[in-house]
């Protein structure tokens, strides 16, 4: 086990450092768990990682593996600390990423929005698949506790009887909406992932109104004891009528009451997007897409 090495990963974690800046307290349970997760990474042959160690630090961390993101494999290069690299470069690190499974046509880069790779990679013609969104729970509370919501919608939790219509809701949404990243999900997919949920027993939330579902959201936990939104979707003939700061609401209440400080997401859709500024939540990482040419 590298020590130095984990302790460095754990540091420029992208929630370590929200957390830092926001003056919230990171338990030795969590710090131990991330770093064994960071470990099981370093480990897995699955994973291809480079970095470099001096004693400035971490000057760069990246790694390489297959995975699948809504519905299709990709691969994923998933930077913690970006490498400084010209053009150049980093056209040969694209190609990298490629020749690691000449199968698979899309490439995804996990990387800072402020960072120069960041930059390069959409002159490159990458495109934004999904900007990685932090927020404080507090601070969505505060913003929509201001409002009144309609009393013919009931908040309901997530049951094996609503499997059939939330996944027509979930599909029609994402299809009709112009900028989400998700317009192109198949329902065989969006069946695997709320039978995920329920078995799992993740939390989901639903709105519904004279007992038909309007809006969905589903707010989960991960191992840095961060709140993360799975998805909110609202029926397209139930939008503007604010459903979705609704959920949202609903989704911090359960957050807080798990004692979760901190939540995250990621999405394209214009009208998350919003919400999410006037909720002071930060883009701080992006999924940039590439397809092989």
């Amino acid at each position: 086990m590298n020590t130095e090495l984990l302790n460095e990963l754990f540091k420029h974690n992208n929630y370590t450092t929200y957390f830092v800046e926001n003056g919230l307290p990171i338990s030795k349970k969590v710090e131990d768990k991330v770093k064994k997760l960071y470990q099981n990474d370093l480990d897995n042959k699955k994973f291809t990682s480079h970095y470099s160690l001096s004693r400035r630090g971490l000057d760069f961390f990246y790694q390489f593996w297959t995975d699948e993101d809504i519905g299709k494999k990709i691969i994923t290069s998933g930077f913690v600390v970006p490498p400084r690299l010209d053009i150049k470069s980093t056209k040969e690190l694209i190609a990298d990423v490629f020749d690691k499974d000449k199968r698979i046509k899309t490439a995804h880069f996990y990387v800072p929005i402020k960072s120069k790779l960041y930059r390069q990679l959409l002159e490159l013609g990458a495109t934004n698949n999904g900007s990685h969104l932090f927020g404080l729970v507090q601070d969505g509370l505060k913003y929509l506790s201001q409002y009144e919501y309609s009393k013919s919608i009931q908040i309901t939790d997530f049951k094996k009887s609503d499997l059939e219509e939330a996944i027509e809701l979930e599909y029609f949404a994402q299809k009709l909406s112009e900028t989400t990243r998700c317009g192109t999900l198949p329902r065989k997919e969006i069946r695997c992932f709320f039978n995920s949920l329920l078995k799992r027993k993740r939390k989901v939330i639903l709105a519904k109104e004279e007992g038909k579902i309007v809006g969905i959201i589903a707010p989960s936990i991960n191992d840095f004891s961060v709140g993360h939104i799975m998805t909110i979707s609202v029926h397209p003939d139930e939008q503007k009528r604010g459903i979705s700061k609704l959920l949202y609401f609903e989704a911090m209440k359960f957050l807080k009451k798990e004692k979760v400080k901190m939540y995250s997401g990621v999405s394209t859709t214009t009208e998350v997007l919003g919400l999410s500024k006037r909720m002071k939540r930060k883009a701080r990482y992006a999924y940039l897409e590439i397809v092989r040419k």
